[in-house]
């Protein structure tokens, strides 16, 4: 779930920026000055079109390799599926809990995995 983090924080960060520049970013990811009607010299203009093309540039990355790395994830739960006859119930759940809480306080403290 980290790396869906690290494509939060990225996504965050260009919605930040484009805010700071006085953009506004649509749901599709388009970015588009607040204020369309406001006049700048050509040269600040251009300077506009290329930060929107980038902040535009930095989201469609981040959500492209969200959707990636959610897809991933999604393949590797629906793989997860019980034997035929396993019963699975809360309190089945809840003894696996426990003893992955277990195997992992002894890990961390130290005793490394649990041998087999």
């Amino acid at each position: 779930m980290s790396e869906l983090r690290v494509e939060q924080r990225k996504l965050q960060a260009a919605l930040d920026e484009a805010d700071s520049h006085g953009f506004k970013v649509d749901d599709d990811g388009r970015v588009s000055p607040k204020n369309p009607d406001a006049v700048y010299p050509e040269d600040v203009a251009a300077r506009k079109e290329l930060v929107m093309q980038d902040i535009a540039d930095r989201i469609a990355e981040a959500v492209k390799l969200a959707t990636e790395i959610d897809e991933r994830y999604r393949n590797t739960l629906m793989g997860l599926r019980p034997e035929d006859g396993l019963k699975v119930d809360r309190a089945n759940a809840a003894h696996d809990a426990k003893g992955v809480d277990a195997a992992l306080s002894s890990h961390l403290q130290g005793g490394g995995p649990p041998s087999r």
